[in-house]
């Protein structure tokens, strides 16, 4: 994202600090986990915001735990029980009383930005499509739009929704 993220120094508190340019994503950050937190999620809590006319910086809580990635592949079948209650508690909440929009029209109209900014960052894409032109990705998609914009209709879910 080009953000700069710290680690308070007893590990207990993270702070965000995104670019003018970046100030709104920053924001939604913030109002998400603030909606999640009402919600009994279990995430961050805000504790601090501020906004600068150079930036923006949202300092949250840490919550307990480790990564993922930092788990052996025992302990890793273990935690998966618990992640999968958290991923649960967010996908059973009311889509008609989330304030945030993420429906796929959306989120196809930033996929044709990105490419037409030829911005499509390779490390997010599976390897055998990293060497696939952006365009012909970008088509790809286009055209599993119709069926995607079907299911939506009657599946969806509250989700993370990282820009």
């Amino acid at each position: 994202s080009g953000d700069f993220v710290f680690r308070r120094g007893d590990g207990h508190a993270f702070a965000k600090i995104a670019p003018a340019s970046r100030r709104g994503e920053l924001a939604g950050e913030r109002d998400r986990l603030i909606w999640l937190k009402g919600r009994g999620v279990a995430c961050p809590e805000v504790i601090n915001w501020q906004e600068e006319q150079e930036g923006a910086c949202l300092v949250i809580t840490a919550i307990p735990g480790v990564p993922a990635a930092d788990l052996s592949g025992a302990d890793l079948l273990k935690a998966w029980p618990s992640m999968g209650q958290q991923l649960g508690a967010v996908h059973s909440l009311s889509v008609d009383q989330c304030p945030f929009e993420r429906r796929l029209s959306r989120m196809f109209g930033r996929a044709v930005d990105v490419v037409s900014r030829n911005a499509v960052n390779p490390d997010f894409l599976p390897d055998e499509d990293k060497s696939t032109p952006q365009l012909d990705l970008l088509a790809r998609v286009e055209r599993e739009l119709p069926v995607r914009l079907d299911q939506e209709r009657t599946d969806m879910v509250v989700c993370h929704g990282d820009p």
